[in-house]
């Protein structure tokens, strides 16, 4: 015999606080500042065609390094006679066309050149600038050239630097996010060094006088912050791996001889995320995959071709392949197609933190994904808004936050969301469409648009408005449904109402699924189109519902956490990601418990002897089915600190003070008002969520 319970919990008093720390990889920027947005024009009227990085990088005492870089150029307009190139902390010596010397100025980051003639449009020359000196890291410990023991690199971006691109750390350019071309790259450096760049090794000339060059040509375009260089005495893994193109792509990874093993053992796995992509979102496009170890601290950096690693995520084990498949991710997001600004940065590291899901779908099966999914839910609703100072929309990002939670995390958040809108078969193909149409090409958020709306047919415009381009999130939840027998069926009422976690307007056409499950715990799965504050939809189920879930499958990342779980014995059970556990003190047989954490404000319908506030950010929902005489226990965590640096923990907006009055409010369904529950026992202290 089996009984249906339901319940819902509120924390109320007047005010409350919660945070945690974050774990930073790839490139996420922990500490973000204050930036001003740059416009940079210039690639409007004129077109660099190809960089040849002329380098000797031999002085690792002095940390200097000198050269040229030959720029070819192009007008794109009529009556060019000023060159802008950006080159930041570098002295330049001369600057060449023709091999007649140009009258240059070079102010802060800005080389002025004086060009021979006016250019009208297609017409160009080939400068060549000559400097020297000591290339400089980012501000922000993030980005620039490094020399650290062995090691001399660059890393593409400065996340204090404005752009954020960081090329001209170490060679003059466009330093901006559409500017692309062709690259070679001739590196000088001692006998015991290898020198790595971007594309293809073309040559190795030894100078009969302790230094190597190291010819690299990449084949195809790409914008100065996906530029590498890396030289230290390296080892080669190499492979290849069979494309769906035809043919095998070269697979060469550089590190120290002492690293090889582990390094092989650390990437036992990027087959199968070569193979999940290529599936997935179409060809490999670049002429290898690679990836270089340097000692780099802060995390990794998507360089087309020769993915910069750093040599501590390399440690014998698979524990970081998450942050290798999100690096390879990049040759489609990021590298392949490029963001046409910084603000739009989630097109790039949204989706290649949506890849690292999509690799363990592949590797393990899709149970892994949507735990990735979830646990990444938890985190963006739990953490977002504290480690990036506010609640953003993924699109449009202030570039404070450029490489912040909003981008990476909720960006992968949302575009899992985008798949369950789509469905797989238009939500991949619609991906390949869109990386095929724009491959090495910038793009925003309406291209993405455009594109998938193109290959569907669907009209995407209520997902890009209510999910891309608003901060916060939609919340949705049944507040009650009621069953009439129809037939041999029976025909459910269901009334979804809808709230905004920090979101400006409400979502609309949201395509849910509603679970209905009986006393004997059959089950029946319906869609739901879901829109505006209040929905009323009716359902033919073939059995009495007692209980009627919302997304339990989390295909949208609405302001809910869900867990349910199916409870046999005694001990306590963690639902971790609704903060809080269940304890079977007594039980029969099977309870199955559905907990539903929603992060908005509850209905304030509350017994007026009580005399509270309600928590103005979450409350709990409770359903399931159990055996006569189950009995348990339930710990419902909190924190009350409420300092400044801990104004993202979980009760913020409730606890101001002390925990003196904090109490625990229930309701046994949303037809009662909420009332103190009086069998619980406080247990004060400092008690931190889950990361």
């Amino acid at each position: 015999m089996k009984k249906l319970f339901f319940s819902a919990l509120l924390l109320a008093f007047s005010q409350l606080p919660l945070g945690a720390q974050h774990n930073y990889c790839k490139h996420q920027n922990p500490n973000p500042g204050t930036l001003a947005s740059v416009n940079d024009t210039r690639s409007d009227s004129i077109d660099i065609i190809k960089t040849t990085i002329n380098l000797t990088i031999t002085d690792f005492a002095n940390q200097q390094i000198s050269g040229n870089a030959a720029i070819d150029f192009k007008a794109k307009v009529n009556g060019i006679n000023i060159l802008r190139l950006d080159l930041l902390s570098l002295t330049v010596d001369s600057v060449l066309i023709d091999d007649n010397a140009l009258a240059f100025d070079h102010i802060a980051e800005i080389i002025r050149i004086q060009l021979p003639t006016t250019y009208n449009a297609q017409q160009g020359a080939t400068a060549v600038v000559y400097y020297h000196g000591a290339p400089v890291t980012d501000a922000s410990g993030y980005g620039g050239f490094d020399f650290s023991g062995q090691y001399a690199y660059a890393i593409g971006v400065g996340f204090d630097a404005i752009p954020h691109n960081f090329g001209r750390c170490w060679y003059p350019c466009f330093d901006n996010f559409v500017e692309r071309c062709l690259f070679d790259f001739n590196i000088t450096t001692s006998t015991a060094n290898t020198a790595v760049c971007n594309g293809t090794l073309q040559s190795i000339n030894d100078n009969g006088n302790g230094t190597r060059t190291f010819f690299w040509s990449l084949a195809n375009e790409i914008p100065s912050y996906l530029s590498c260089v890396a030289v230290a005495p390296y080892v080669s893994v190499s492979d290849s791996y069979p494309s769906i193109a035809g043919g095998n792509i070269p697979v060469l990874m550089h590190c120290l001889a002492v690293d090889s093993t582990k390094l092989k053992n650390s990437f036992a796995n990027l087959d199968v995320a070569f193979s999940t992509f290529e599936n997935r979102f179409g060809p490999y496009r670049w002429e290898r995959v690679g990836y270089v170890l340097v000692p780099f601290q802060a995390g990794a950096m998507e360089h087309a071709t020769c993915i910069s690693y750093p040599t501590f995520l390399v440690n014998g084990q698979t524990t970081y392949e998450g942050t290798m498949a999100h690096e390879l991710g990049h040759m489609w997001f990021g590298d392949l197609v490029t963001c046409d600004k910084a603000e739009e940065m989630y097109l790039n590291e949204g989706f290649a933190d949506y890849c690292e899901y999509i690799f363990y779908e592949g590797l393990i099966g899709y149970s892994r994904y949507i735990g990735e999914i979830r646990n990444n839910h938890r985190k963006v609703l739990n953490f977002t808004r504290a480690l990036d100072g506010d609640f953003y929309a993924i699109s449009n990002v202030p570039q404070t936050v450029t490489y912040g939670s909003t981008t990476y995390e909720k960006g992968a958040d949302i575009i899992h969301t985008l798949r369950s809108y789509m469905g797989d078969s238009l939500f991949f193909g619609g991906l390949k469409y869109y990386l095929n149409n724009n491959m090495f090409d910038d793009v925003n958020s309406d291209t993405l648009q455009r594109d998938l709306e193109d290959f569907s047919g669907l009209d995407l415009n209520d997902f890009f408005t209510d999910w891309v381009h608003q901060p916060g999130f939609p919340q949705f939840s049944i507040d009650s449904f009621h069953v009439a027998p129809v037939g041999q069926n029976y025909q459910v009422t269901t009334y979804i109402r809808q709230k905004l976690h920090n979101a400006n307007t409400f979502a609309n056409n949201v395509p849910f699924n509603i679970t209905f499950r009986g006393a004997d715990w059959a089950t029946n799965m319906q869609p739901a189109l879901v829109t505006g504050e209040f929905t009323t939809l009716t359902f033919t189920v073939p059995f009495i519902p007692v209980m009627a879930n919302l997304n339990t499958d989390d295909r949208i990342s609405h302001a809910v956490t869900t867990e349910s779980r199916v409870l046999k014995q005694t001990g306590n059970v963690s639902f971790t990601n609704t903060f809080m556990s269940i304890n079977p003190t007594s039980i029969t047989d099977s309870a199955y418990v559905v907990v539903e954490h929603n992060w908005v404000a509850a209905d304030n319908n509350v017994d007026v002897t009580d005399n509270v506030v309600v928590s103005p950010d979450r409350y709990w929902k409770i359903t399931g089915i159990a055996p006569e005489g189950f009995v348990a226990k339930a710990t419902f965590g909190y924190n009350g600190r409420t300092s400044s640096t801990s104004t993202g923990w979980l009760d913020h907006g409730l606890i101001t003070g002390g925990e003196d009055s904090l109490i625990l409010l229930y309701r046994p369904s949303s037809f009662y008002p909420w009332k103190r529950y009086s069998n619980a026992v406080k247990n004060t202290g400092v008690i931190q969520p889950t990361k």
